[in-house]
């Protein structure tokens, strides 16, 4: 059985590309942008669904362009625009209005393992499956093969780059194709986050239902990795200002054992530490209701 990267770098084969044919009749296309700032680059992906369950990838790299001018140019006059998806990281917020006041439907993502790994997991099975092709852009195919599909111990899948280089459209690809899918199966609307500190419900489903099943547990992955990730923006802007590269102070992010939240550097120790205090507490608590309720 092929791993999850196996199958990645057979979309960047002769298999999986195709020409595409502009008529007059506009398809529905969903469209990715990724800005490079460091190559003064705009990637462009648009994602064209037959609505048979099938994709064409189509992808432009532009030099560092007017986003407006480039979906004006290169998608308007062949496409319908159903969404434009951005990086809510590296995209800036004048593009963001910008993109606005044009009317466009905008979607932001990141790439966060617990966004990226489902739209992963979907681009992989199109490509298992030949459901999906694309133009043969040579920078795209290079991307694909420094690309790696990496699998945690949770199963989870992302993208992490083998060597110096950009993958910034293999990105790009994946949330567009998984946006058109999502859309298709009525799963685009996003949903409320998982909270990081959930609220107590006191009633029971049932008089059965012992402490176990109801004590309130904090997923202290969700508190790391969104304190990490505001780490993770402020030093990448602190150090883009110095004039580092971002190979040097992606190092640097990944090196390091702090996070950062509200201006206050913390260890993740501290972090698991008050997650666990406030288990216990969650714990006493539950108890006491319970013992309210004469159900204990």
């Amino acid at each position: 059985m092929m791993s999850g990267n196996e199958i990645l770098k057979t979309f960047s084969g002769e298999n999986h590309v195709v020409k595409v044919e502009k008529s007059g009749e506009k398809k529905e296309a969903y469209v990715a942008i990724k800005v490079n700032e460091l190559a003064k680059e705009l990637v462009l992906i648009i994602a064209i669904p037959d609505g048979k369950g099938k994709h064409v990838v189509e992808s432009h790299f532009l030099g560092y362009t007017d986003v407006i001018h480039a979906l004006d140019t290169y998608v308007r006059p062949h496409y319908i625009i159903r969404e434009v998806i951005y990086d809510d990281w590296d995209t800036s917020r004048f593009i963001v209005s910008d993109l606005k006041d044009r009317g466009y439907k905008l979607m932001p993502y990141n790439e966060s393992t617990r966004f990226m790994s489902p739209c992963i997991k979907e681009l992989l099975d199109l490509i298992k499956d030949n459901k999906i092709l694309h133009t043969g852009h040579p920078e795209l195919q290079r991307q694909i093969n420094l690309a790696d599909a990496t699998e945690d111990a949770k199963g989870n899948l992302n993208y992490v780059k083998k060597d110096f280089g950009y993958i910034g459209a293999v990105v790009a690809l994946t949330v567009a194709v998984s946006r058109s899918i999502r859309h298709k199966e009525g799963r685009h609307k996003p949903q409320p986050p998982k909270a990081a500190f959930p609220t107590y419900n006191p009633k029971p489903k049932n008089d059965t239902d012992d402490i176990g099943a109801l004590r309130v547990e904090i997923d202290t992955s969700l508190v790391i990795d969104a304190i990490r990730e505001s780490f993770r923006k402020e030093l990448g802007l602190e150090q883009r200002a110095k004039g580092l590269k971002e190979s040097e102070w992606n190092k640097a992010v990944k090196e390091s054992n702090y996070v950062i939240e509200c201006g206050c550097i913390v260890k993740e120790e501290d972090v698991k530490k008050l997650a666990k205090r406030i288990n216990q507490i969650n714990k006493v608590e539950t108890e006491r209701k319970l013992r309210a309720k004469g159900l204990m």
